[in-house]
């Protein structure tokens, strides 16, 4: 009979060693798949960063872009002003000159209506 009890728990041992390894099985298939699973996600967050490094560094060549553009309008703008500024100063110069020309010849004018008369005058 104690052959029989042997044999009985040597059954019963070898019977929770295969649940055992099983469950062990189970468990390392468990735990593989959510090792791939995190590993898929690492990979698909260090491409979205690569793309976003991307994207940033995109942004930052057409910032620079837009900073030149608005360095070279502004240049533009100031030396467009300043040629304003000289045909304004010349205009201004031109209309004084004329307005003194203008007085000058009213002047003469007066002057030669005025020896006119006194001609006329004397001829008369």
């Amino acid at each position: 009979r104690d052959q029989g009890e042997d044999e009985s728990i040597l059954r019963d041992g070898v019977k929770a060693l295969a649940e055992l390894e099983d469950k062990i099985r189970m468990h390392e298939d468990h735990v593989e798949g959510k090792l791939q699973q995190i590993k898929h996600e690492i990979a698909a967050g260090e491409a979205e960063s690569a793309s976003l490094q991307a994207t940033l560094q995109a942004l930052d060549g057409k910032q620079l872009e837009a900073e030149e553009a608005i360095a070279e309008l502004e240049e533009r703008r100031g030396a467009e002003h300043a040629d304003y500024e000289q045909q304004e100063g010349d205009r201004k110069g031109r209309a004084k000159e004329w307005g003194q020309k203008l007085r000058k010849e009213q002047r003469v004018a007066g002057q030669l209506g005025e020896a006119t008369k006194a001609l006329q005058g004397d001829l008369d």
